[in-house]
């Protein structure tokens, strides 16, 4: 697996794409890749907080932990919990919450890559609604993205 520094740069292309989706008005691809890009993001802020060379992802047992595309799962992992808790600012807890609530799937935000093959849940994804997540993700004062960055997590 990609090291720390690998995934924040992969993160900020993928970002870097949501923006071409958006303006192209790929609602779907634009949101379902905004998901890739905050899981990849915590991955690396998880090599970051844990002082890892790679993110963990082999079949070795006791990597079973990081093999995951929870987004509440990787949050603990990265150290991130405090920022978007209630403890820390309203605005952070509902941009995080806001969006990774659109990624529930199967009751489960570890199964939201199974988006792609859902024809409501796609149906779903208005501009209005990329354009929150993206503004949740990224653009937002207290975004999940602005708030990693400022607090040097990844």
């Amino acid at each position: 697996m990609a090291t720390g520094l690998e995934l924040k740069a992969i993160s900020k292309k993928r970002l870097k794409t949501v923006g071409y989706l958006l303006s192209a008005k790929d609602w779907e691809a634009a949101v379902y890749l905004m998901g890739m890009t905050l899981e990849i993001a915590l991955k690396s802020a998880a090599c970051k907080a844990l002082h890892l060379d790679n993110y963990p992802e082999s079949q070795h047992i006791d990597d079973g932990y990081f093999k995951t595309h929870s987004f509440d799962r990787l949050l603990r992992i990265s150290g991130c919990s405090d920022i978007f808790s209630l403890k820390g600012s309203q605005d952070a807890f509902d941009n995080w919450s806001l969006f990774t609530e659109a990624f529930i799937f199967g009751g489960s935000s570890g199964k939201w890559m199974a988006m792609r093959y859902d024809p409501k849940m796609l149906a779903t994804l208005t501009e209005v609604k990329a354009k929150d997540l993206y503004s949740q993700l990224y653009e937002d004062e207290n975004s999940i993205l602005k708030l990693m960055t400022e607090r040097r997590r990844w």
